[in-house]
């Protein structure tokens, strides 16, 4: 585009060798520039980015609490109980082939739901976004920018701007005085392998935090049977920062491991935005 608008320009014209120049020097900063989507995202990206990574470590003895809380259900008829997501997935396990991503999606779709909607209440309220994109973002250290889709973006905001949010997330995330008010989560669903897709949903979070101006995002990937936590940390210098990620955390196949994970979902929600962690320690150098 630049050069075509170059060659309709003359040379001779003193003005335009001006504009010549300038568009010139233009072309060579974009093309100092490399775009990496992220589901390019690889660990070698981390190294480039100045993200550096470790554990995410969940307190044992908080534990507990983490199930209790999985376990709390809002009030209202407009939500899933505990009993019904129970019976929802083993409907979802009896009747979808989880063969591709598209089958995951639906058992992770069915876990978020319950928990969005029992968190939910009349000071805020808590909406799932799928397949949001992200515009593109410059990190200027690493002469990379870096944008794409993300499968899931849980805000959480007043009533009044989640509606909003609901008929054009798009256009709700073009007024940065609507953003200031949400609180953000990203989830990625993969089939499997999705441990290689922590660095995609992390480089994700890193260009929110960058866009909007935050210094903690967290964010999961899950095939719906398994959920890998992670939260990210901005640097204080502005250059790169931590991604801490945690272990498996699975459903089990008698849903035992159901509270745990609806706990840990509603504390990322509730608290996306707090570097403090009340039931994990974590690597923050």
């Amino acid at each position: 585009m630049i050069e075509n608008f170059k060659q309709a320009l003359s040379e001779e014209d003193e003005d335009e060798k001006s504009v010549i120049a300038s568009l010139d020097h233009v072309a060579a900063k974009l093309a100092e520039v490399q775009h990496v989507p992220f589901s390019s995202a690889t660990s070698l990206t981390f190294a480039k980015a100045k993200i550096k990574a470790g554990p995410l470590t969940v307190i044992s003895n908080k534990i507990p609490d983490l199930k209790s809380l999985g376990l709390t259900e809002g009030v209202g008829s407009n939500r899933l109980t505990v009993n019904q997501t129970r019976d929802l997935i083993s409907l979802i396990r009896a009747h979808v082939s989880f063969s591709t991503e598209a089958g995951c999606r639906i058992l992770v779709n069915a876990i978020l739901l319950h928990v969005v909607s029992n968190i939910s209440s009349v000071e805020f309220d808590v909406s799932i976004v799928p397949e949001f994109r992200m515009e593109s973002t410059r990190f200027e250290y690493a002469a990379t920018s870096y944008g794409g889709v993300v499968d899931f973006l849980i805000v959480k905001g007043p009533p009044v701007s989640i509606k909003f949010l609901l008929g054009g997330p798009q256009l709700a995330f073009t007024d940065p005085d609507m953003v200031k008010h949400f609180s953000s989560n990203i989830y990625e669903a993969k089939r499997d392998g999705f441990r290689d897709a922590i660095p995609q949903a992390a480089m994700a979070g890193a260009s929110y935090c960058r866009q909007h101006n935050l210094s903690t995002f967290r964010g999961c990937v899950t095939n719906g049977e398994i959920w890998v936590f992670f939260i990210f940390n901005a640097a204080d210098s502005g250059e790169g920062g931590t991604v801490s990620i945690s272990d498996e955390f699975r459903l089990r196949e008698d849903l035992a491991g159901l509270p745990l994970v609806l706990g840990l979902l509603s504390d990322w929600i509730m608290n996306s935005k707090e570097r403090k962690q009340q039931f994990f320690t974590y690597f923050n150098p």
